[in-house]
């Protein structure tokens, strides 16, 4: 299978441990989230957040279960100790593992959940994109960087994966100069 959506949105893979990419991420970058990862997650959170800021297809191959660093952190210390930069590192993590990839770790077609939430919201997912919106547009659900893009894309609107997340469906604007 080709790589899903516009090469516009640079859309990567989770695949299970040691399984194939699917073909169209074939030639990817893969980045493996194993013990050692978790462990220490800043280099390969700041590759994943490189490919994400670009929109450069990666194939994650997840060794561990994602359980184990999708828990959001905390921290007891007081807040001005930790400063304004402060993450914590498997939240990090996981945010950005999940924010643009297709989950491809079962069997048939890889599954795209920004279109699985929006269908929650009154989207149907497929149709000419990700989703066709209660009004009859297809839209393409956006999990990249929100950052103004050509729309129509490829004849579809675009929706922020933000936006699904806040309950809406609001296709974004056309970019002004």
């Amino acid at each position: 299978m080709a790589v899903p959506g516009p090469v516009a949105l640079g859309r990567g893979v989770i695949v299970a441990h040691g399984a194939p990419a699917p073909t169209g991420w074939a030639d990817a970058p893969r980045l493996v989230i194993d013990d050692a990862v978790l462990a220490e997650p800043g280099p390969v959170a700041d590759e994943l957040h490189r490919a994400w800021r670009t929109r450069t297809p990666v194939v994650v191959d997840l060794h561990v279960d994602p359980a184990r660093f999708r828990a959001p952190g905390s921290s007891t210390a007081p807040l001005w100790e930790l400063g304004p930069g402060w993450q914590d590192k498997h939240e990090r993590l996981h945010v950005l593992v999940w924010a643009n990839a297709y989950d491809a770790r079962g069997p048939g077609e890889p599954i795209w959940w920004w279109a699985r939430k929006a269908a929650r919201l009154g989207a149907t997912e497929g149709g000419p994109a990700d989703v066709v919106l209660a009004d009859g547009t297809p839209a393409w659900v956006d999990g990249g960087p929100r950052t103004p893009l050509p729309v129509p894309l490829e004849g579809a609107a675009v929706v922020h994966r933000e936006s699904v997340e806040l309950g809406s469906l609001q296709p974004q604007s056309a970019p002004v100069e």
